[in-house]
């Protein structure tokens, strides 16, 4: 979902790197980041409303690692005629702020030419913080790696976007026929603090979503007893207007038509990706009607 704007990014730092610190990058990468335990050392955390979608979220900017962070403000404080910081200090995060800072107002233009529009507030600085709070929904988390000659430094971008009024609590329907996936996926959607019921074929869901009334469902298309799109079928002539993600290992032309006609908003292919069922979920959730 981010991808795009993560690329913009990564040329941003590298192009406010060397404009502070007079240090060549090499080369750029920008990659999906899979470490989902991890913790911040330092984290930049700005909050931001992207007033197309009219929600609110926070874009983070961070260093999972003490080492990083000080191998990116040493050059900046070289810069500035200071003495490399030897630690994580005060020193360091005001250094890095300001890199970061600068890289976030740069960021700004960037991205309002590729249609992303974001109104930012002031940063918050923390320490030694969760990867993702409880009551937030990261939907999408990267690393930007900077090569140089001699070595590299890595630092995280996440964004966690959330409805002014929170997605804590909505009501998610799981249906899938394989009793593993249907129980990953639940377990996953419950620790970001969904409400969540489980069925495990087509016609359990329709059972299902008349009783929970959920306000999304992650549908399956292969199934037995009934397939997912005749699930859906059957669920919206009794709930017009059900919002749906497919989950699927197939991708046939004629199903994925099918799919929008019947109200699905994302159609994601099999294997599973839980950070971006993640992000779908927040996406489908906090558009307005």
């Amino acid at each position: 979902m981010y991808e795009r704007q993560i690329e913009v990014l990564g040329q941003i730092c590298s192009r406010v790197f060397q404009g502070m610190t007079n240090t060549e990058v090499v080369h750029v990468i920008c990659k999906r980041d899979q470490r989902s335990d991890a913790r911040y050392t330092v984290a930049f955390h700005i909050k931001y409303e992207n007033m197309e979608k009219r929600i609110e979220g926070k874009f983070t900017l961070g260093f999972t690692e003490p080492e990083m962070a000080v191998a990116v403000a040493a050059p900046l404080a070289e810069t500035l005629g200071l003495p490399p910081p030897a630690e994580l200090d005060e020193t360091t995060v005001e250094l890095l702020s300001e890199f970061l800072n600068t890289v976030v107002g740069h960021a700004v233009a960037a991205w309002d030419k590729i249609g992303f529009k974001v109104r930012f507030f002031p940063p918050e600085v923390c320490r030694e913080v969760p990867l993702r709070h409880p009551t937030e929904i990261e939907s999408e988390a990267y690393v930007i790696i900077l090569t140089l000659d001699v070595h590299h430094v890595t630092f995280r971008v996440a964004f966690s976007d959330e409805l002014a009024s929170g997605l804590h609590g909505k009501r998610l329907l799981v249906v899938d026929d394989s009793g593993v996936i249907r129980k990953v996926v639940a377990a996953h959607l419950r620790s970001a603090g969904f409400e969540v019921e489980e069925a495990k074929d087509g016609r359990e869901a329709v059972e299902k979503h008349a009783s929970f009334k959920p306000h999304l469902t992650v549908m399956d298309q292969v199934m037995p007893n009934l397939n997912g799109l005749d699930a859906i079928l059957e669920i919206n002539e009794t709930t017009p207007g059900a919002k749906f993600i497919m989950l699927t290992s197939t991708s046939r032309k004629d199903e994925v038509l099918t799919a929008r006609t019947l109200g699905v908003v994302e159609y994601l292919l099999k294997p599973l990706d839980l950070n971006r069922l993640l992000g779908s979920i927040a996406n489908a959730l906090t558009v307005r009607e």
